[in-house]
Order: C-alpha cells, then structure tokens, then sequence
C-alpha cells in the first residue's frame, strides 16, 4: 500500500485525526463514544490550532487520512500557550455536560489545566521533568488506524516529524507512553529515560532521542 505524507491543512483533517485519536485512545482501542467530542477536542484542537506546522497526516492511495502525528518543537512554549489561548476558549461555552462519562473527563482535565491534578509528566521528580524540557524539548504523539499498523504508516509520520526539527536545529524530542509501545519506539531510536509506576501495575515510561543536526 503506498502512503503519502503531508502536512495537515484543513478542517476535515482535524475532524478525521480527532476520530482516529479516540478510535485508539484506549491502548488502541476505542473508548466510549459518548465520549469523542469533548476527547478529540482536548488532544487534536490545540495542536491543530497554535502547531499546525508541526502536524503531519498520512493518507493511503485513495487520499483517505489513516494516521496522523501532533507534535511541537517547544513544549514550555506550547504549554503556555495552550494555558492562555487554548485553555479559557475551550472550556467555556463548550456543550459538554451531556453525560456522565464526559463531565468525569472535563473535570480532571480542568484540574489538569489548572495544575490541581497532576499529570503523568507532573508525576516524574522534577529534575526528570527539567531534563525532558531542556535537553529533549520537543515532544509528539502520534496515532494510525487499527487496520494499518505494523505497516509502517506511524515510522514514516514520525519520520517527518524528525526531519522537521532538524532543520529548525531542536535537539531532542521526548515522549511518554505506557508498556505496550516502548518496543516500537526502541525501534525509532528512541531510549528509555525514565519510568514510573503512577498506580499498581500501570508504568509510564518517558523515552528520549537526540534529534541529528542534519537528516
């Protein structure tokens, strides 16, 4: 199957990397429909929106969207911007109180907004956090359909990404995932610089590579 790389550019691009997020928000899988809007909305609309340069889709042979990577260069800068441009926009006048299941997630992630509750990277001892920022500044998350993984599709998106940041001169990237994925990264170069068991029997590990100066 052959697969294109681009830039994501449209609104339609967003609504499908918002559906593909919450088709594999649960290890891969999908969580709770019920839960979508307000789900694709936290994890796509502000990289879409204040990162737009640095988010890539992969389309297949007929130009359908499979896979897409949200990423930054900077996420001390995109942190502050999410806060006060992000944040207050999409928090109000949101109609997200329909259910049960999607008040639970507003609310922690309000709190998360907030700096009430932590986050898995607020978890890690503060001089691992410093490290991350300053030394791998750029972090990413990256998701592909069920049907085409093992394909390739996320190594080639993520590819992009990397050969992005080299050109803008960023010297690291970081990222957190669970257990399950650490192997596939391992494989993308990435090391593991850290783990942390937030709750019983549930890691987070924060893996690391150094971006080259040219690719």
């Amino acid at each position: 199957m052959s697969i294109r790389i681009r830039k994501a550019l449209t609104h339609d691009d967003e609504q499908i990397m918002r559906r593909i997020c919450c088709e594999t928000a649960d290890s891969g899988k999908p969580i709770n429909q019920e839960r979508w809007d307000f789900w694709g909305r936290w994890w796509v609309e502000p990289y879409f929106r204040l990162e737009r340069n640095h988010c890539w889709v992969a389309e297949d042979e007929l130009g359908k969207v499979q896979g897409y990577l949200t990423g930054t260069p900077n996420s001390i800068v995109f942190e502050i911007k999410k806060l006060l441009l992000s944040t207050p926009r999409f928090f109000w006048g949101r109609d997200v109180w329909k259910n049960s299941r999607t008040q639970e997630d507003r609310r922690r992630f309000l709190k998360r907004a907030l700096g009430v509750e932590r986050s898995p990277f607020r978890l890690f001892p503060s001089e691992i956090q410093k490290e991350l920022l300053l030394k791998y500044p750029a972090h990413l998350h990256v998701n592909v359909d069920a049907a085409l993984r093992g394909r390739g599709v996320g190594r080639e998106l993520y590819r992009a990404f990397e050969q992005q940041l080299s050109k803008e001169r960023v010297s690291g990237v970081h990222l957190l995932c669970g257990a399950a994925p650490v192997g596939y990264y391992l494989k993308l170069g990435f090391q593991i610089f850290s783990k942390l068991e937030i709750k019983p029997g549930r890691e987070v590990y924060a893996m690391v590579k150094a971006i080259p100066a040219e690719l």
